[in-house]
């Protein structure tokens, strides 16, 4: 993984804690959102 990804995941993961209110629901909910993103967009270089 190169330092571009490693930077991206921060971000992600940044965003993520930051979305989340820390309950198993709204966890689960951001699970279902992020899962159905999968298919929107091809791999970028």
């Amino acid at each position: 993984m190169g330092a571009r990804a490693a930077g991206y995941n921060e971000l992600l993961r940044n965003a993520i804690v930051d979305a989340w209110d820390g309950s198993e629901e709204h966890g689960r909910a951001l699970l279902v959102v992020i899962k159905g993103l999968k298919g929107l967009s091809a791999k970028v270089e």
